[in-house]
């Protein structure tokens, strides 16, 4: 299994073009898209533009009504000659002549340099049959190869570019060399082709003829292997998780998103990754975009609660981001997906904490009196202390201090209930500051002595 570095694709196309590539029959557009989605990775990729020059050639044959591109399909043209003036005989219609048809618009090479790019791309061995041969060339009928003249703009008629090839090949002067090419006709499993000589009246002429074929345009092997490599990778990413090898993790994640792709099913593996993915990008990079993933691996989740959590760490990345109108919008969705009472006091809470950034400390005072609601009903002890702090600060920028104190003073005995030392020491810290803040030193001093030390 070929195991190159590529440049990703974006996930929607990715997944589109190994849809199409595992189509029995494709349409004209199908062949046009992955052709479109080749040169994009050829281009990407400098080693590819170096390794896949036939390849990146036949990409943009099939894009463009003709090809003028002076360096590009001049060697193109000089490979055609050489081919031609190579072989003994140029058959035009004898079938022992096809292969040599064939080596002569360099198909073989082609078949070649797109399975080396697929195989690389997918992580596993994909084939082009000479059915895809079929689906290809219809793009390129009535698309001339026409040299240009760099200095002029114009079609080449035929002098000293020509006689130095003619020098560097070693034809003889007498015989004409080719100076175009155009696809004539395709229809079933023949392609007829002409080129334009120079220095002669008449048109060089051939047809390549292949038996009827019933494979797939790409042949796919050793696809089973993949599900079992995809979880194996998924374990070497929470390790290094738990090792806090997170470049590496990113790195590996990155070619999981390339095989996961091809593989139809295994929710459970692809939701983990594309969790992993965000959280891992998020911590590297501190990008928005580390979202993407999120929402890619709610693509496969249908649990509501995991729905609703995944939404909620989404939504605190982009308050974290500053994002409010994102932090929002995830907000809601969390909310919306909370259809039990147990699940609606975090991101309630959290919807307070976003209004109390934006300074809309009214509304914020309502969302997280709501939340507290939901909060004692289904008696979450470390929530409701968490939705507590809340209260008492937005309660101290409203310039109620007192209620601000008794919130806190409410909180501290949760955190008695719940025996939790790290809370009941933030609860005092924050009692503490209020207050020091209105003078009282004293009562400050005793709520800070008063936090116990437990033992268990």
């Amino acid at each position: 299994m070929l195991k190159l570095d590529n440049m990703d694709l974006p996930r929607n196309s990715t997944e589109k073009m190994y849809e199409v590539l595992h189509k029995d029959v494709m349409t004209m557009s199908d062949t046009s898209f992955v052709m479109h989605e080749v040169r994009c990775l050829i281009e990407d990729d400098v080693r590819w533009n170096q390794k896949l020059k036939l390849l990146h050639f036949y990409c943009d044959w099939c894009l463009h009504s003709q090809i003028e591109r002076q360096g590009h399909c001049e060697t193109f043209i000089r490979d055609l000659n050489k081919t031609l003036w190579q072989l003994n005989e140029f058959g035009q219609h004898c079938p022992e002549e096809n292969i040599c048809i064939a080596q002569f618009l360099q198909i073989p090479r082609l078949l070649r340099e797109m399975e080396l790019l697929l195989s690389a791309t997918f992580y596993e061995k994909i084939v082009p049959s000479q059915t895809f041969i079929f689906a290809l060339f219809p793009l390129l009928q009535d698309r001339p190869i026409l040299p240009v003249d760099s200095d002029k703009g114009k079609i080449h008629s035929g002098s000293k570019r020509y006689e130095t090839l003619r020098s560097e090949l070693g034809i003889d002067t007498n015989r004409p060399l080719i100076k175009n090419l155009v696809i004539a006709e395709v229809q079933d499993t023949m392609i007829a082709f002409e080129c334009q000589m120079d220095g002669v009246d008449t048109n060089l002429r051939g047809e390549i003829t292949f038996p009827v074929c019933s494979e797939s345009p790409f042949i796919f092997e050793n696809e089973h292997t993949k599900e079992n490599e995809l979880a194996e990778m998924l374990g070497k990413v929470l390790q290094m998780r738990n090792m806090g090898n997170l470049i590496e993790a990113d790195v590996l994640l990155k070619k999981m998103k390339v095989i996961a792709a091809s593989i139809k099913g295994m929710d459970g593996v692809k939701f983990n990754m594309y969790m992993s993915a965000m959280e891992v990008g998020w911590a590297l990079r501190h990008d928005i975009s580390a979202l993407e993933d999120g929402l890619s691996a709610l693509e496969h989740c249908s649990d509501l609660q995991t729905r609703c959590n995944m939404y909620h760490n989404m939504a605190t990345y982009a308050l974290q981001a500053n994002d409010y109108d994102k932090a929002d919008e995830y907000v809601q969705k969390c909310i919306d997906s909370a259809i039990y009472d147990f699940l609606k006091s975090a991101p309630l809470m959290l919807k307070g904490r976003m209004l109390f950034l934006k300074k809309q400390y009214n509304q914020a005072l309502e969302v997280y009196t709501e939340a507290a609601k939901y909060a004692e009903q289904c008696h979450q002890l470390a929530v409701s202390i968490f939705i507590s702090w809340g209260i008492a600060n937005t309660l101290e920028a409203l310039g109620l201090i007192q209620s601000a104190i008794s919130e806190l003073t409410r909180a501290e005995q949760l955190c008695e209930d719940l025996r939790r030392l790290d809370l009941r020491v933030r609860t005092s810290v924050l009692l503490s500051q209020l207050l020091i803040k209105i003078g009282d030193v004293d009562t400050a001093i005793k709520v800070i002595e008063k936090v116990p030390q437990y033992n268990d």
